[in-house]
């Protein structure tokens, strides 16, 4: 037997059958269309606590801005007005109503509610010299299309900022 014999002969054993491969390939595609769901729900969860996570940032920011510069002239405004239609949710810093930066929230993100002080069709949070918020605290609610909310809160006494997945008590935020 020649070693070419032999090679041809070792594998044509060690193949695999079509029916093989089908059954291989239809498993992979089952498996495949379960974990799209669950990986989508993931990525949006992610794109949540991310936008919430710039947002604690662009506060504090703000907040450390009013007390560098001692003065209350810094404030962030919440468009809440959900009549918008194709836009994304935003919010905007000013300092002295001049705009420092618009952010826009991801697609998936809604900014779905907040309770700061009314100021037309938006919301404003603003920060004294010492750091403290201007009006009260209050919390902004964001939600992904899956219905998962987190919270943006910002204690009204002391003007800490922090994100939670549960509503914070009115006497936290000033109410």
């Amino acid at each position: 037997m020649s070693g070419r014999d032999f090679i041809l002969r070792y594998f044509r054993k060690c193949g695999f059958t079509i029916i093989e491969l089908v059954i291989v390939v239809s498993i992979l595609g089952v498996l495949t269309a379960l974990a799209i769901p669950a990986y989508s729900r993931h990525v949006s969860g992610y794109k949540l606590y991310t936008a919430a996570r710039q947002m604690v940032g662009e506060i504090r920011e703000a907040q450390q801005r009013a007390v560098a510069e001692e003065k209350a002239s810094y404030y962030i405004i919440f468009n809440t007005d959900q009549s918008r239609v194709n836009e994304k949710d935003c919010y905007i810093v000013k300092d002295n109503m001049e705009n420092v930066k618009k952010i826009e929230l991801d697609g998936a993100v809604n900014l779905y509610e907040t309770n700061f002080i009314k100021s037309g069709s938006s919301h404003r949070l603003g920060f004294s010299a010492n750091g403290r918020p201007l009006d009260r605290g209050g919390r902004v609610a964001l939600e992904d299309k899956y219905g998962n909310v987190y919270y943006v809160i910002v204690a009204v006494n002391t003007g800490r900022v922090r994100i939670d997945k549960v509503e914070p008590p009115g006497s936290e935020i000033g109410l």
